[in-house]
């Protein structure tokens, strides 16, 4: 919100929009798990953990990731005095709802069935980071405690991930470590990018007013250069999107 009037000072003077935005997106993300790094350090102060304390502050800074991500995407076509309230709640709402650990979407809920995977992944930015917290700490027990233990997959408890359904979809999380679980990472990176190639696209799409340019629609037909850089970047939306799914299962 903040660079809301420099994007729309650099875009009517011809600068190029997709560097600008690159720019933002660089220096968002470093700033933010700085921020996350420090936030993690203090919670495992507070709170120790069974696991490595690199496993707690990756799940943190991918946490960051995804949420600052709906921060670039909302102001891209929310009006600035709405913006801050409207992205607090959709983060705060659906990281909640929509996370698993709780109803009305628990995580047995998501495991079978893979549209409300789907959401859940693609809209809830807590939706991995609880889950990886929790399974962190459990693969750190002993086998007497039920979770690093596998009885086969024709028994209807093969161990209390599957009966608790977490890391469902991972085959081996039942493996004892104190190094972390971090089955979710590639997921939380490919559902970051998603949002991010999103939020480029609605930037060109919106306030064109305001930046002194053209419907988008004109442009394209008479330009190669801006019909290309925004087919790009829907091709490079589809396939994350994809790729964000097809991580999941």
């Amino acid at each position: 919100t903040d660079k809301r009037v420099e994007f729309f000072r650099e875009a009517s003077s011809g600068y190029n929009t997709s560097a600008f935005f690159f720019a933002v997106n660089v220096f968002t993300a470093l700033e933010t798990s700085i921020k996350m790094i420090l936030v993690s350090l203090f919670c495992f102060a507070l709170r120790n953990s069974a696991a490595n304390v690199g496993a707690m502050v990756v799940q943190f800074i991918l946490l960051g990731w995804i949420s600052s991500s709906w921060g670039l995407l909302f102001p891209t076509f929310v009006p600035p005095h709405s913006v801050v309230m409207i992205t607090t709640f959709f983060v705060i709402a659906l990281g909640l709802l929509a996370s698993g650990a709780i109803s009305p979407v628990e995580y047995k809920n998501i495991y079978e069935t893979p549209f409300l995977s789907v959401i859940a992944g693609l809209l809830s930015s807590a939706r991995f980071f609880v889950e990886g917290l929790i399974v962190n700490e459990f693969k750190a027990t002993s086998s007497e405690v039920g979770f690093t233990l596998d009885l086969g997959g024709d028994s209807p408890w093969r161990n209390n991930f599957h009966r608790l359904s977490l890391g469902n979809e991972d085959g081996d999380v039942f493996m004892q470590s104190d190094s972390g679980w971090f089955w979710s990472v590639r997921a939380s990176i490919f559902v970051g990018f998603t949002i991010r190639l999103l939020a480029a696209i609605l930037l060109q799409l919106c306030n064109r007013p305001m930046q002194l340019k053209k419907p988008v629609l004109e442009e394209i037909k008479g330009s190669w250069h801006v019909a290309f850089t925004f087919f790009a970047y829907i091709a490079a939306f589809v396939t994350f999107l994809a790729l964000s799914i097809w991580s999941f299962f």
